[in-house]
């Protein structure tokens, strides 16, 4: 016989304590005999043979009292009853898992389950009445489900990768609408929905902002300094993938790659940053940095192809060797949000030469009509080489470039929900009521924890019936 907590073994030696205490303990005190009365005394051997009978008896009982309590507290179990159970933990619905998980489990037979996930990570194996408080501990993830061979699968439903043996709650299909996420050059985030929800935006888990509304944008600002953003949109009925939060990350990580060109020291380069000079066998991981600056670069280098951070390209410009004075396109939103008042009288900066980017990029500045600087996404180029580091115009690009300190966190869209077409799967039950716990009866076998309960409790009373009489 296995035994689920073996350590309640150990209790098994206070046997030895009802049997020192029959044998060695205190008794009663007897009266004393005097000899010249003995004759008013009247011995009845067989009374003194049944109080011995009894006080083996009531010995006995204590022991087995002891021993089946000790054997319920260790859970006896058998290798061939435990089951395998799967538990679906898709991001739909699963913060709220208590309102259908419940009828699942208690559906489940008495015995001990091995318990996996979604992606069939194991969690160990528990009795039916603990895994409801494993399962209350998983995170959703959103990752492929991996099948455990023979295991039953709980799930709400949702994920058109369901596969049976599994079993569903009875319940109507949800609604789930897409949230469209748009990211300006600046870091401005606008979010936009197709029908009227109710938002909430909180600040450090303190309430800023509550509307109905199809829209909304968030600014750079508004998620620097550290702060903890929580972004909320009811507008369907899957609450998991319209949760959008912003949480501080270190300092902003940035590499400078220079093409033997003279380095901005204090200008431009800072002492947190990382600066290399390039090669063509140069091996670096990129996605290690926030931001990759390259130096006197007239191309972006293979290996940056697929990098997600920022880039930031100031070429040679080896293409137009006469210069002048760079004209902005005011209407960036660059210059809104970093300059105040900005001014096509003001000081741009200055180009000797230089290389046309083309009119597909979004321009930043010009020269005699060609697009001589552009901002779009996350890349900037320059098709020159700066006169003056010091210039405000560089001092802007180097604030944009660092960035914000902070990250999002969200659940992508969750699509559409397949329960309609899930329930119509064979080896998929629905599970319309749970079983009461009495309903499913009271099974008498050697694993059945709650019999050693019920034995030790009738010994006891035994036990106390006969010290009584």
């Amino acid at each position: 016989m296995e035994f689920y907590r073996p350590q309640w073994l150990w209790g098994l030696l206070l046997v030895a304590v009802p049997v020192w205490i029959h044998f060695f303990g205190i008794r009663t005190r007897k009266a004393k005999v005097i000899p010249s009365l003995l004759w008013l005394l009247k011995v009845n051997p067989s009374q003194r043979s049944k109080s011995r009978l009894k006080d083996i008896i009531v010995l006995l009982l204590r022991i087995l009292t002891i021993v089946f309590v000790v054997l319920s507290l260790a859970s006896p179990r058998s290798s061939l009853s435990t089951k395998l159970l799967q538990v679906d933990n898709y991001p739909a619905k699963w913060n709220e898992r208590n309102t259908w998980m419940p009828k699942l489990l208690e559906n489940l037979d008495d015995g001990f389950y091995q318990l996996y996930d979604r992606q069939g990570t194991y969690y160990g194996t528990h009795e039916k009445a603990a895994v409801r408080t494993v399962v209350e501990k998983m995170a959703f993830t959103n990752a492929p489900v991996e099948r455990v061979t023979g295991a039953l699968l709980l799930s709400y439903g949702f994920d058109n990768s369901l596969q049976p043996p599994a079993w569903i709650p009875l319940r109507q299909t949800k609604l789930n609408l897409p949230i469209e996420k748009e990211v300006n050059p600046l870091g401005e985030q606008t979010f936009k929905w197709k029908v009227l929800g109710e938002l909430t935006l909180q600040k450090n888990n303190r309430l800023v902002d509550s509307r109905s509304d199809s829209t909304y944008s968030i600014s750079l600002d508004e998620t620097a300094n550290g702060q903890l953003v929580d972004l909320t949109i009811s507008h369907d009925s899957i609450h998991e993938d319209n949760h959008f939060s912003w949480r501080p990350t270190p300092h902003s990580r940035r590499l400078i790659l220079s093409n033997n060109v003279p380095l901005p020291i204090n200008e431009f380069i800072t002492l947190e940053d990382s600066v290399v000079q390039y090669s063509s066998d140069l091996a670096i991981n990129y996605e290690i940095f926030n931001t990759v600056v390259l130096l006197g670069f007239d191309f972006i280098p293979p290996s940056l192809e697929g990098y997600a951070g920022k880039l930031v390209q100031f070429s040679n410009g080896n293409q137009y060797n006469y210069g002048g004075t760079s004209i902005p396109e005011l209407s960036h939103p660059f210059f809104v949000n970093f300059f105040i008042g900005p001014s096509l009288q003001n000081a741009w900066p200055e180009v000797s030469s230089y290389n046309d980017l083309g009119e597909d990029q979004e321009p930043l500045l010009r020269l005699n009509g060609v697009v001589v600087a552009s901002l779009k996404d996350r890349v900037y180029r320059q098709g020159f080489m700066p006169k003056d580091w010091a210039h405000p115009f560089y001092r802007a690009i180097n604030q944009w470039s660092l960035g914000s300190r902070t990250r999002i966190e969200y659940v992508p869209f969750l699509g559409s929900d397949f329960y309609e077409s899930n329930v119509l799967l064979d080896g998929v039950d629905v599970i319309e009521n749970p079983e009461s716990e009495y309903s499913q009866g009271f099974t008498v076998n050697l694993y059945n924890e709650k019999l050693y309960l019920l034995l030790a409790l009738l010994c006891a009373l035994i036990a106390l019936i006969f010290v009584k009489i």
